[in-house]
């Protein structure tokens, strides 16, 4: 509960600090660049691994939302960028790990780097059709971020199985 409750403060402090951040017009042009969905990406892939959580990542993503200044076109390819970006961690972590954690650790980057690809051509597809330069609110980037997890997790369970058995064969 108190960490919870660490985690709350800490989002409200760094939303009443993006107010100010976002009167700059060095930030408002940061916003306009983001608008490409190949910058978003890097963007978020890049804020994820410096800091080494998606999770923060998207926390400061909700911060920013509060404040009017994130439309769906730009939070999406950012939350892809975050999911591909927190690979770093993992990457980190395998370093002097065993062939298995090796293993793990390919098909975690395998994982959020396909997903990733599928969800940005149904985005370029839905934002085809629709309009998504509309404001998003904390909750829609948790729910984005959120289905993309879920809808991931659902495409790849069935390469869980084969990875798995190419995992054993390869062991021996």
């Amino acid at each position: 509960m108190v960490g919870f409750s660490l985690l709350m403060s800490a989002i409200e402090i760094m939303s009443s600090a993006m107010e100010s951040i976002v009167k700059l017009s060095f930030f408002n042009n940061f916003i306009k660049t983001i608008n490409n969905p190949f910058w978003g990406v890097l963007i978020g892939l890049f804020l994820s691994a410096v800091i080494q959580s998606s999770s923060a990542s998207i926390g400061i993503l909700q911060s920013l939302s509060q404040t009017g200044s994130i439309s769906v076109s730009a939070a999406v390819p950012i939350i892809l960028g975050t999911n591909i970006g927190t690979c770093a961690t993992a990457l980190l972590a395998c370093i002097s790990g065993s062939s298995e954690s090796k293993k793990i650790c390919a098909f975690h980057i395998i994982f959020n780097l396909s997903g990733s690809f599928l969800w940005l051509i149904g985005f370029f597809i839905i934002s085809g059709i629709y309009n998504l330069n509309i404001n998003i609110n904390s909750l829609g980037i948790s729910a984005i971020h959120t289905l993309f997890n879920i809808s991931t997790t659902a495409l790849m369970f069935p390469a869980v199985l084969k990875f798995n058995k190419f995992s054993q064969t390869a062991n021996g």
